[in-house]
């Protein structure tokens, strides 16, 4: 069998089958359909602006050969419509990673601003010093604005990381991975939301450990970003976090134990889709691209996330539902 898709523009695609030797190409120039004067057999099928022309080899027969059309037809659409929209997805997410990357680092300027106000250093001459006595003046209102500014750094990183990894379905392979310890990358992950659990009353305690994985350390430290932001807006206040790092099998588990929003089992697999929000996040603020984030974080390094919600331990509070609730990153520790 031979067949053709044809547009406005010519020739788009053409198949061969490789046991088919035949030369003739009349199908394309004629409007054929049916048995030819080769013996052979034409189906012609039209799919908006495509036009599939398939021929047949003599040998099948008519109803054969509208059946088989028919399928490949069908088929193919599904497959290049299924492309299309994955193509366009990706452009949508990308569109709005580089948009809130955009926005982000524009909120790096107005809190500097906000801090050090340009009118205070402009007409002066010795703008460093300047700028040292308004750091005197109030250190503590710096210390928190700097923390601000790097945990927006952080999210913009976030940003470019969660770009990068739409495009691409490969794991990293080893060269791309770097010997850390899982203490040193949760303390470091954990100091730019500090200020933000401490308000909301939520306690967190990171288990020591000595044990290392192997990761992109980028990539990894957005992971647990994600955890963390995550656990700021939707935990309950006035309650703990807990975390420790087991060895399972031939895996290292960083494993969160929070009081956090109630979701059922069905929540928890559409959770990590793109964009998908919780049944109980309604005028939270958020994307729903957090959890989509991670799990394909951790796809790329041959690893899992794991979530889940412990009905029994469901409470009350305000119009929210909170259960005991546990979100685990598993590393492959071999690599």
């Amino acid at each position: 069998m031979r067949f053709w898709i044809k547009t406005d523009n010519g020739i788009e695609f053409e198949y061969r089958d490789d046991l088919d030797r035949e030369v003739c190409e009349r199908c394309l120039s004629e409007d054929i359909t049916g048995k030819c004067s080769k013996s052979r057999y034409a189906v012609r099928n039209n799919k908006g602006r495509e036009e599939f022309i398939y021929c047949h080899d003599k040998n099948t027969v008519s109803k054969q050969a509208k059946h088989i059309s028919k399928i490949t037809t069908e088929a193919f659409t599904a497959v290049v419509d299924a492309a299309r929209r994955r193509s366009e997805n990706l452009n949508k997410r990308e569109k709005i990673a580089y948009h809130n990357a955009k926005k982000m680092n524009a909120s790096i300027g107005q809190k500097i601003e906000k801090l050090i106000p340009r009118t205070n250093y402009n007409k002066t001459e010795d703008k460093i010093e300047t700028i040292k006595k308004i750091i005197k003046q109030t250190p503590e209102l710096v210390a928190r604005e700097i923390l601000s500014v790097l945990k927006t750094a952080e999210q913009i990183e976030t940003e470019y990381n969660l770009i990068e990894v739409l495009n691409s379905e490969k794991p990293f392979s080893d060269q791309d991975l770097t010997s850390t310890k899982v203490h040193t990358l949760l303390v470091q992950s954990f100091y730019f939301y500090e200020e933000e659990f401490r308000k909301n009353k939520i306690y967190v305690n990171i288990a020591n450990t000595d044990l290392t994985i192997k990761v992109d350390y980028g990539v990894v430290k957005s992971a647990l970003g994600q955890i963390f932001i995550n656990a700021v807006k939707y935990c309950k206040s006035d309650s703990k976090i807990h975390i420790e790092t087991k060895v399972i099998n031939d895996y290292v588990e960083i494993i969160f134990n929070m009081t956090s929003l109630y979701f059922d089992e069905e929540e928890a697999i559409k959770l990590t889709e793109y964009s998908a929000r919780g049944k109980q996040t309604e005028g939270i603020e958020g994307e729903g691209v957090g959890l989509y984030a991670v799990s394909k974080f951790m796809r790329m390094h041959k690893g899992y996330f794991k979530m889940s919600s412990n009905q029994a331990t469901c409470l009350k509070s305000g119009n929210k539902t909170y259960s005991e609730n546990i979100f685990i990153l598993g590393f492959y520790k071999n690599h």
